[in-house]
C-alpha cells in the first residue's frame, strides 16, 4: 500500500488479529467459554481505550515531522492517494488524528462486515476482539489453570499461535513475537506471578503499542 515506497516503514511491522476481519469468531468457537465470558464481562470501553493508544501510536508514526498532521508523502506507507483523498475530511493537504480516527473506523470494523453483512459497532467490534484474545489465553494456557505463567508467554508458543493485529484500513500489521521479564511483571498489576485474562488483555495492547512505535528496521 501507499503512494511511494520509501517512508516510515509501518508495513515492516507484524500485528495480526482483527480489526474487522473475524478471525477471532472462526477460531475462538471451538475454544471452552470460561476464558471468553471473563474477558466479554469485562468493559468495552477499556478495550476501545486501548484502541485509541493504537491509533495514536500509529498516528505519531506517520506524522513524521511531529507538526500535528499527515501529508501525502508522510501517509505513503498507509495510504494510496484515493484512499488519502477520503481521509483529509477538512481538504487541508494533511489528515489530523481526528480524521486518522474517523477513516480508520469506518472504512474497518465500523461499517459493513465483508462476508457478515451486517453493520458493525465498537461494541460488536470489542466482542469480536476480546473472543480472539480469549482463543490465544486458553492456547498459551498450556496447564488449563485459568492464568498465564511466564513460561507460557515463550517466544516459541507466541510464535505458534500467531498473536498479533491486522489493520489493512491504515497498512499496519504487526506480531507479538516475544514477552520480556519486565513486561511479563509490568502486565502482572496483582503481583501474583501469572495473568489474568484482563491482564493479559491490557498486555497485548502494551505490546502492539510498542512495535507499532518502534523504529523501522533496516
Amino acid at each position: 500500500m501507499g503512494i511511494r515506497k520509501a517512508g516510515s516503514g509501518l508495513a515492516a511491522i507484524t500485528l495480526l488479529a482483527g480489526c474487522g476481519v473475524g478471525v477471532a469468531d472462526n477460531q475462538a468457537a471451538v475454544r471452552p467459554a470460561s476464558t471468553t465470558n471473563v474477558l466479554e464481562a469485562r468493559s468495552t470501553q477499556g478495550l476501545l481505550a486501548g484502541f485509541d493508544r493504537i491509533h495514536k501510536a500509529i498516528f505519531e508514526r506517520l506524522d513524521a515531522n511531529k507538526d500535528g498532521g499527515i501529508d501525502e508523502y508522510e501517509a505513503a506507507p498507509a495510504f494510496d492517494l484515493d484512499r488519502f483523498a477520503k481521509a483529509d475530511l477538512n481538504l487541508t493537504g494533511k489528515v489530523e488524528y481526528r480524521e486518522l480516527v474517523m477513516y480508520a473506523t469506518d472504512n474497518g470494523w465500523k461499517g459493513w462486515i465483508p462476508g457478515y453483512g451486517k453493520y458493525d459497532t465498537a461494541e460488536k467490534f470489542a466482542s469480536r476482539f476480546r473472543r480472539y484474545l480469549a482463543d490465544r489465553f486458553d492456547r498459551l494456557d498450556a496447564n488449563r489453570d485459568g492464568a498465564l505463567k511466564n513460561y507460557e508467554l515463550s517466544n516459541r508458543d507466541l510464535q505458534r499461535i500467531d498473536l498479533g493485529l491486522s489493520y489493512s484500513e491504515l497498512g499496519v500489521t504487526a506480531r507479538v513475537a516475544a514477552v520480556g521479564d519486565d513486561e511479563f511483571k509490568g502486565a502482572d498489576k496483582t503481583g501474583d506471578g501469572k495473568l489474568s485474562p484482563g491482564e493479559f488483555e491490557d498486555l497485548f495492547i502494551d505490546l502492539a503499542v510498542k512495535a507499532i512505535a518502534a523504529p523501522a528496521k533496516k
